[in-house]
């Protein structure tokens, strides 16, 4: 049938604008498509109590895609919050950490300091900047994106740490380079989250 072909492939193509572009509005996404039925009754219809039918079909079935694309966004919106909410504790769990690499540098106790850190920053890896959840999440905004990529330079860096030759070495790469670069990144984080 190909008015439903029609129909099909207006609504894959108004969801892909919309897509491309996440500051439009769903009354938007309707208003455009409500034209496109309009315009395929137009032309697929000539007798006009045909059209009418034709129409209150295709807006059935409009009515069926909008609702399962609200219910998509929904679903979406309520991932990408758990996500973020997942990311926030994570950030949490890290500057705990690093609370007690510290110690473990202080007292003296190197190795141990050195093995909980590089774990740690390993823990950053499947959440990259080359992840596409943290990429779609924080490259929205340039600076977001900019700021994402001098953090994860931050955690490479960090992960070396055991090649630093003396523990003030470790201390001063803990706490001049990574601890501000960390916390800049956890605020962000959190007023995204918000």
């Amino acid at each position: 049938m190909p008015a439903a072909f029609l129909f099909a492939f207006g609504i894959i193509a108004n969801c892909l604008a919309i897509s491309a572009d996440s500051s439009a509005n769903i009354a938007d996404f309707a208003c455009k498509t409500a034209d496109f039925i309009a315009e395929i009754a137009d032309s697929l219809c000539e007798p006009p109590g045909l059209r009418i039918t034709f129409v209150f079909m295709l807006s059935s079935t409009y009515q069926d895609v909008v609702e399962g694309v609200l219910a998509l966004v929904e679903r979406l919106e309520k991932a990408e919050q758990q996500f973020l909410q997942n990311y926030k504790e994570f950030l949490q769990t890290v500057e705990e950490g690093i609370g007690s690499v510290a110690y473990f540098y202080r007292e003296g106790f190197e190795e141990n300091g050195d093995r909980l850190f590089t774990q740690m920053m390993e823990g950053f890896d499947p959440i990259s900047s080359d992840n596409m959840t943290m990429l779609y999440l924080f490259s929205q905004k340039k600076e977001l994106g900019s700021e994402m990529q001098v953090f994860h330079e931050k955690v490479e860096k960090a992960k070396k740490i055991e090649e630093l030759s003396s523990i003030e070495e470790k201390m001063e790469q803990l706490t001049s380079e990574f601890m501000p670069a960390f916390q800049r990144w956890k605020i962000l984080v959190d007023n995204v989250a918000e």
